[in-house]
């Protein structure tokens, strides 16, 4: 029975040590990510630049996380009916994750709410010019993988979606970045 129990023990503290330092680590942490967002309604199909900044604390594998969302502008102008334009921006409330794979190599994922902003600009060829905002709380998700360069610094490719909807409005933005993150 001693001699399960000496067994067990061993086996348990070979595979802990197995997993990476920065798997465990606990902290404070912030990330900055550049990249491109995707707006696809409303007859508007375009693309901006999008960055964004985050902080939190982690636990081990799972952590929460705060941050500022600038999802560009996004318009259009429609041939003989004027120019539509819509501005996108927000800050998240989520949890997050960083699974680490092996010793550099790291999946992460997020999720959470999106308070948003919304400006909207039309100009008619007609008429005047129409201005107006709106906001709400929806959700954002998203997935990424990555790289950790030592046990503070990181850096990632990540895919994001920033739901945004009120009433007759459905401004819903896809977004693909870099990243980096530091951790304290």
């Amino acid at each position: 029975m001693k001699k399960n129990i000496a067994i067990s023990l061993m086996l348990a503290l070979a595979a802990f040590s197995a997993i990476p330092a920065t798997a465990l680590a606990d902290g404070l942490f912030v990330e900055g990510r550049v990249g491109r967002s995707d707006f696809d309604n409303y007859g508007l199909d375009d693309n901006d630049t999008a960055f964004a900044i985050n902080g939190g604390y982690r636990w081990g594998a799972f952590g929460l996380e705060a941050g500022y969302v600038d999802l560009g502008e996004f318009d259009r102008n429609y041939i003989g009916a004027g120019k539509h334009g819509v501005s996108m921006d927000g800050w998240t409330l989520g949890a997050n994750g960083h699974f680490n794979l092996n010793e550099h190599w790291y999946l992460s994922a997020r999720a959470g709410l999106f308070h948003w902003n919304a400006d909207i600009d039309t100009i008619p060829v007609n008429g005047p010019r129409m201005k107006g905002d709106t906001d709400s709380t929806d959700w954002y998700a998203g997935v990424g993988v990555g790289y950790d360069i030592n046990a503070n610094w990181g850096v990632g490719i990540n895919y994001d979606h920033y739901a945004a909807e009120k009433g007759v409005f459905d401004f819903d933005v896809n977004k693909i970045s870099l990243s980096t993150e530091y951790r304290f």
